[in-house]
């Protein structure tokens, strides 16, 4: 057997599994939940624009 089959058969299969869960919030928990959302997308997007070597020009944009 060679190596590279030998690799190949060592290797285990991954299973990914998800849970969903529904939330029945009132409108302002929804609002609120619709706030949170936003500034965690902001954060994300300002820390991948880093990664890819924007590397500080929408905190200039943002302190402005």
């Amino acid at each position: 057997m060679t190596e590279e089959a030998t690799v190949a058969h060592d290797r285990k299969m991954i299973v990914h599994r998800a849970l969903k869960y529904r939330l029945y919030g009132t409108e302002e928990q929804e609002a609120l939940f619709r706030d949170f959302a936003g500034v965690c997308r902001l954060f994300y997007n300002l820390a991948l624009e880093q990664r890819r070597g924007g590397r500080g020009t929408s905190f200039l944009i943002l302190l402005l």
